[in-house]
């Protein structure tokens, strides 16, 4: 019986033909998808889109024939267009067919079993094609057969139906009765391998040599015949098919038309990139409003703006409104000053309510009489009607725990009486805007229409500061609240909806979160490390928990148990969190595995740690907690208590014993400090080199019961010091130091 060669080897032929470059085109033509979608999927550089084509790509390629070269993903509201290069390499690969278990291939003689047999005449091969092969790790026997790899244009159909099938939106839908789905109906379907038309299609339409244009109401087909017609095509009817290339054009026309205002543009980012989404071939247009809706809240007037009509505010150098706005067409209009007309009419409109809303609003806020029946009381006391989450009561029973919470917490972590005060006063008005009429208008200006109506009613500007920044950050990239007592209000809040989903089992998986309860404790994590609050995760949580409980709501669940389930949910998501900024996973696994409640603490220790990882000091004490590690877990003895002098035997658990004694105070000094530079090199200074001789010299696991327990006392106590206290290193998988 032969041995084969390593698995799916190229098998060498003499052949003058060498891998040949491809090139595909394919669009598919929609009707107009949400902006949300593309910028959803466009997210992290394509990422959904791209993915989705690379594993269609790999699930066409089982025989390896082909590699992916250059590759782009353009997206506008009416066409998903991929233009992708690769190289084909036509000669035959080996492939590897397992038969039965080496141990039952042959009888004691020598000869095929049974089940060989039977493997030889299903596979119609000869027994001396019977090879050695391993299958995953598990010796057995087969044979190595020749495969030629099917060519690309065999293969673009179920490319094209894979990468469609693998595409993920909010919501997708079927158009015809052939089973397909999708956000929106598709079209046309236009697919060229090498310029010639590919054989395929999606659900009831199959590709044909076109595309269309969508101008003026009406859609126009054309007809494509290689690539190059296809970009000269769309150039021609101003379409911008690349996104990155349709933004920078958007963002320099926002550019050029304020500056011909004599004013600066909104950083209005999210717009932009609707937009963007919104439009394949961006026009601007600029208008005028009447300068009296100047005067509104600059929050309320570019909300009006850009809700009502996707228009870009103008500032003056001073940061207020410019009675001015930028607004974008799909392609050029036949007649620009009506639409401007148009636009500028619907907008008075727009900001004529507002103003309304405004007004209104600010009647209630500033109402005199019965603190129960007008003004500022009415509104809380409206707040009892207003559900939360059900199970979780009234806006009102919301804002009753989190003043309950805010009591005991508030000194601990490190707020001056001045900031406590204004968290007091500001949290029984915390939601109070959510029963106006601009909020009603604009959701999107929640807390921040509190903060001016209750400036406007002649709060204390501190508490109006506050309560407009309690709903930051909404994103993991938008800003933060800038008063302490915006950020108390911030974590608050987010961990409310954290704690109420918890007690109520409506827990986040990894595909669903319904709450957005990871954005929220990434937007706490945020928070607290970026004002340096001394936020304790279990003490917040049971304050939350406790003051539910106190309600009587949800009543079933157990504060305990669902503390349990929080805390995996926090050192998971955490881990996750510090990952994403670039943190190596071990650094930030070892400091949760000791620190995990102590959200502030967590953060500078990672930090501390991530500045000092690659150095020797590093690298030494890795090692050292990493062998006293494996020696602690070897054992299945209770370790308790601290080394006795008088059992040490050898010179070396001796001296061990010794420097423990002498440094253990200064290290535990360090450690508690937080300062990883001194902390490591303490360590690692007063146990590396002594450990190495130990390990070298002394069987820990003596035979003497009472021996082997001091050595394992001693050896947990040195790894302790540093282990158990500032960050379990043991978790690093590798380190260059040598030694140990």
């Amino acid at each position: 019986m032969k041995k084969s060669s390593k698995a799916k080897k190229t098998i060498s032929k003499k052949s003058s033909v060498g891998p040949s470059k491809h090139h595909l085109l394919l669009e598919i033509g929609v009707e107009e998808l949400p902006a949300n979608y593309l910028s959803y999927g466009d997210q992290n550089h394509q990422a959904l889109f791209r993915d989705a084509f690379l594993a269609a790509f790999a699930s066409i390629n089982a025989t390896a024939s082909m590699a992916m070269g250059d590759l782009h993903i353009y997206l506008t509201p009416r066409r998903i267009t991929v233009d992708a290069r690769f190289s084909f390499d036509p000669k035959p690969v080996s492939e590897e067919v397992y038969g039965p278990p080496s141990d039952r291939a042959y009888q004691p003689d020598g000869k095929p079993s049974q089940m060989l047999e039977g493997f030889i005449r299903s596979k119609g091969v000869a027994a001396k094609d019977i090879v050695k092969l391993d299958n995953k790790g598990k010796p057995c026997v087969g044979f190595v057969r020749l495969s030629q790899p099917q060519a690309p244009s065999k293969l673009v159909a179920e490319w094209v139906a894979v990468f469609v099938k693998r595409l993920t939106f909010p919501k997708l839908m079927w158009w015809d009765d052939s089973g397909f789905v999708f956000p929106r109906p598709v079209r046309t379907l236009l697919c060229l391998l090498d310029d010639r038309p590919g054989d395929c299609g999606l659900g009831t339409i199959r590709n044909a040599t076109k595309t269309s244009i969508f101008r003026s109401g009406t859609r126009q087909s054309f007809p494509v015949r290689t690539a190059a017609d296809y970009y000269a095509l769309l150039k021609k009817h101003g379409v911008i098919l690349d996104q990155e290339r349709r933004r920078a054009h958007a963002e320099a026309e926002i550019k050029k038309i304020t500056s011909k205002f004599g004013g600066t543009p909104a950083a209005q980012s999210a717009l932009l990139e609707e937009i963007t989404y919104l439009t394949e071939c961006p026009v601007a247009i600029s208008g005028t409003f009447d300068i009296g809706f100047a005067e509104l809240p600059k929050d309320v007037l570019q909300s009006g703006l850009s809700k009502s009509q996707r228009l870009f505010s103008v500032y003056d150098k001073n940061g207020r409104h410019l009675p001015h706005y930028i607004g974008f067409l799909d392609g050029a209009s036949r007649n620009p000053k009506a639409v401007v007309q148009t636009v500028s009419a619907i907008l008075r409109a727009k900001l004529q309510d507002s103003r309304f809303f405004f007004e209104e609003d600010l009647k209630l806020y500033t109402a005199q009489g019965d603190s129960k029946r007008a003004g500022l009381g009415k509104l809380q006391e409206d707040l009892k009607n207003l559900q939360y989450l059900k199970g979780a009561g009234s806006m009102a029973q919301k804002q009753e725990r989190l003043l309950a919470a805010a009591q005991s917490l508030t000194e601990p972590w490190g707020l001056a009486s001045d900031q406590t005060q204004t968290v007091r006063q500001a949290i029984p008005l915390l939601k109070v805007d959510l029963l106006t009429q601009m909020v009603g208008e604009f959701p999107e200006l929640q807390g921040i229409a509190g903060g001016f109506y209750l400036k406007g009613a002649g709060l204390p500007a501190g508490v109006a500061v506050a309560v407009s920044e309690h709903y930051l950050p909404t994103s993991p990239d938008s800003q933060l609240p800038i008063s302490t007592a915006g950020a108390v209000l911030s974590i608050l809040d987010k961990a409310d909806i954290i704690a109420i989903c918890f007690a109520l089992n409506k827990l986040p998986t990894s595909s669903q979160d319904p709450y957005a309860l990871k954005r929220a404790l990434a937007g706490i994590l945020r928070t607290a490390t970026a004002k340096g609050l001394k936020v304790q995760w279990d003490a917040l949580m049971r304050a939350l928990l406790t003051a539910l409980k106190e309600q009587k709501l949800a009543e079933d669940f157990d504060i305990e148990a669902t503390l349990k389930k929080l805390r995996g949910f926090y050192a998971e998501r955490t881990q996750y969190f510090y990952e994403n900024q670039g943190i190596d996973r071990d650094i930030a696994e070892s400091v949760l595995e000791v620190r995990t409640g102590d959200i502030l603490d967590v953060a500078r220790r990672i930090e501390a740690l991530r500045k000092m990882a690659g150095t020797e000091d590093f690298s030494k004490t890795v090692k050292v907690l990493q062998r006293t590690t494996n020696i602690v877990r070897g054992t299945k003895e209770k370790i308790i208590g601290d080394p006795e002098e008088q059992l040490l035997t050898e010179a070396s658990e001796k001296e061990l014993f010794v420097a423990w004694t002498a440094k253990k105070s200064a290290v535990a000094e360090a450690v508690e400090s937080g300062d990883a530079e001194r902390a490591l090199r303490l360590y690692a200074g007063s146990f590396f080199d002594i450990l190495h001789r130990f390990f070298d010299e002394v069987l820990v696991n003596s035979e003497d019961p009472a021996v082997r327990m001091n050595r394992l006392r001693l050896v947990t106590s040195v790894r302790g010091l540093f282990a158990d206290h500032f960050a379990d290193l043991s978790k690093i998988k590798a380190q260059d130091s040598k030694g140990l």
